[in-house]
C-alpha cells in the first residue's frame, strides 16, 4: 500500500520520480502501474540525474505505461 491510500484521503495524490526507482535497481514503468489514479505529477531523469535518454531507464516503457494508464498529467524534467 502506498502512503496516499494509507491516508484514506481522495485528493492526496503521489509524485513519481523516475531517478528514485532507478537508484532502488528497480523498473520505473511497475511504479506507474502502481500508482496508476494517485499519480499527479512525474519527474523524469534518468540515472545519476542525465537526461532522459543519456542513461539506463527504458522510457519507452515508462511512457507507454503513462498512456496505458490515460496519464493526463505533468511531465517534468
Amino acid at each position: 500500500m502506498i502512503l496516499s491510500e494509507q491516508t484514506g484521503l481522495a485528493n492526496v495524490k503521489v509524485m513519481f520520480d523516475t531517478f528514485h526507482a532507478l537508484y532502488r535497481n528497480e523498473v520505473p514503468s511497475d511504479y506507474v502501474y502502481r500508482m496508476a489514479d494517485k499519480l499527479h505529477h512525474v519527474h523524469i531523469s534518468d540515472n545519476d540525474r542525465l537526461p532522459p535518454g543519456e542513461g539506463r531507464c527504458d522510457f519507452d516503457a515508462v511512457l507507454k505505461a503513462l498512456k496505458d494508464i490515460n496519464y493526463d498529467g505533468y511531465l517534468s524534467m
